[in-house]
């Protein structure tokens, strides 16, 4: 019934949770001058959810931007699922409703500052910190560190700076292969995501997605062109026009002949829809897109999945 059925799910999701407690922990990614502050706080933050706590939840909990669980009644279960929709997983529930006042979070935070520490250690970035070292306070680590090195200004830029690789064209001539154009679509609707909460930037929808993709693209290649109309006309709810994994297929199947790959500068496997590297562009075990996921996405991803993705 459905009870055993929720019940069922929780029980292989709390047996995950308690594997990856015991299990050894690797090191943090590490933050030096030469590397981008927004990218690592995304790195940063994705590591940390592979870290299960003394709470049996997900360390990324303690650095989410709002301490405070939203007073509200939390929202409903999913059918058959000990999670809701809005979350889509035990663990990223978990992340979003634990609270901050447990005693177990004093342990967790104190985790969380070895971690920012040894990621900083030896660098500028130090003197951030330094003021909650003395506690431990993971928490007030990482949000000086937002404070100081990825202010509004740097969300701005950002944002800036990921419509402007959205809007590059793609010809099909020289050595810039669609993949990679595909990539650099799904590396900047990314960095989107990341820093429109932090502005007064929107994230654009699906649709939108699919749409500016889709114009980006300046081709006379006919079969390409066909493909790339199918998409167009199909605007329904769940057509390929409105779901970036439909769109994925026209295009896919254009480019499996020798013929296609030839003129479109070597490319294999191409899609148009989730991230793209060649040769499919999915993890042979999972079948996970093998592309930047924004730390929502990766929440959602169960641990098969993380781990095939960071291996790549």
């Amino acid at each position: 019934n459905m009870r055993w059925a929720i019940g069922s799910e929780f029980q292989k999701a709390y047996k995950e949770l308690i594997r990856r407690r015991d299990a050894e922990t690797g090191d943090p990614p590490k933050l030096t001058k030469h590397t981008d502050v927004l990218r690592w706080m995304d790195n940063f933050e994705s590591f940390l959810t592979t870290v299960v706590g003394n709470r049996l939840c997900p360390l990324s909990y303690v650095i989410r931007d709002n301490a405070v669980v939203a007073p509200a009644h939390p929202p409903a279960l999913a059918t058959n699922r000990p999670y809701s929709t809005e979350h889509g997983s035990v663990e990223a529930e978990m992340i979003a409703r634990a609270d901050h006042v447990d005693f177990d979070f004093g342990p967790d935070n104190h985790r969380v500052f070895d971690f920012v520490h040894a990621a900083t250690q030896g660098t500028e970035y130090q003197t951030a910190i330094k003021p909650y070292r003395k506690r431990k306070d993971g928490r007030g680590a990482v949000m000086a560190l937002k404070r100081q090195y990825v202010g509004k200004d740097t969300y701005a830029l950002r944002y800036a700076e990921a419509e402007k690789m959205i809007a590059m064209p793609w010809t099909g001539t020289g050595d810039f292969p669609m993949y990679k154009h595909v990539q650099h679509h799904s590396t900047g609707f990314g960095i989107i995501e990341t820093c429109a909460p932090y502005m007064s930037g929107s994230i654009p929808t699906a649709t939108l997605r699919v749409r500016q993709l889709l114009d980006s693209i300046q081709t006379s290649d006919p079969s390409l062109r066909a493909a790339m109309a199918s998409i167009e006309e199909d605007d329904v709810p769940d057509g390929k026009l409105n779901d970036f994994e439909k769109r994925a297929d026209p295009v896919r199947k254009r480019l499996s002949s020798d013929t296609s790959r030839r003129n479109l500068s070597g490319v294999e496997g191409a899609e148009i829809g989730a991230a793209v590297i060649p040769k499919q562009g999915r993890g042979p075990n999972t079948g996970v897109h093998l592309r930047w996921h924004p730390p929502k996405e990766f929440k959602a991803l169960n641990k098969a999945e993380r781990d095939e993705l960071q291996a790549w």
